[in-house]
């Protein structure tokens, strides 16, 4: 499963340059935010680096994307998670075992969570490297309200991706002086981790 995770990615990376930029990083964003946890926030970065003109169109594309996603998530944790005996189900338990990011540690300390901060863990998530699919499912299981779900979601989201933008347009020039000519994946990747973790000890 990982390395099928780290394939797609690596295609993603592929594609980001090209006029179907927006759409890969819509179709990441809503894999990462049900359950093929990939690393939209770094795509997002790369791109914004890449061009911060088109900030508006990635904000836009990774936020409906992340919703999206995170509607199928929802919907798998409260359909498909239990099955009618009231215990996990082969897909939950698949998940659980196989997909990176989710675990049974995860779920458990999830549930505390929600059982202390209902939906408003949902904003917090926003500040976490873990990915949103997790939390999603979890809404799903643990019965949030799905308009409310939805909501936190989207606020939560594009606030993320609009503060992100707004220290990339200040710092971001820096980095990319190292990545003007030719730019190659390998070498925007770590660019782009570098302004993540700058950013993370910002926020």
């Amino acid at each position: 499963m990982k390395e099928l995770i780290n394939n797609l990615y690596s295609k993603s990376v592929s594609l980001a340059n090209t006029s179907w930029s927006a759409w890969v990083l819509l179709a990441v964003a809503f894999a990462d935010a049900s359950f093929i946890p990939l690393p939209a926030t770094t795509l997002f970065l790369i791109l914004i680096i890449m061009d911060i003109t088109k900030s508006v169109k990635y904000i836009l594309a990774v936020a409906s994307g992340t919703l999206a996603g995170a509607v199928i998530g929802y919907l798998v944790g409260h359909f498909a998670w239990i099955d009618v005996n009231g215990e996990e189900s082969g897909l939950g338990h698949f998940v659980l075992s196989s997909v990176p990011g989710f675990s049974e540690a995860a779920y458990n300390k999830l549930h505390v969570m929600y059982s202390r901060w209902d939906y408003k863990i949902l904003f917090l998530a926003a500040l976490t490297p873990i990915p949103y699919g997790v939390f999603a499912i979890s809404s799903g299981i643990f019965e949030i309200n799905f308009s409310i779900f939805c909501f936190a979601t989207l606020i939560s989201q594009t606030i993320k991706f609009v503060v992100l933008t707004i220290v990339t347009l200040k710092i971001g020039p820096e980095i990319k002086r190292f990545t003007i000519l030719k730019l190659k994946p390998p070498i925007i990747i770590a660019s782009a981790v570098v302004l993540l973790v700058l950013i993370l000890w910002i926020v």
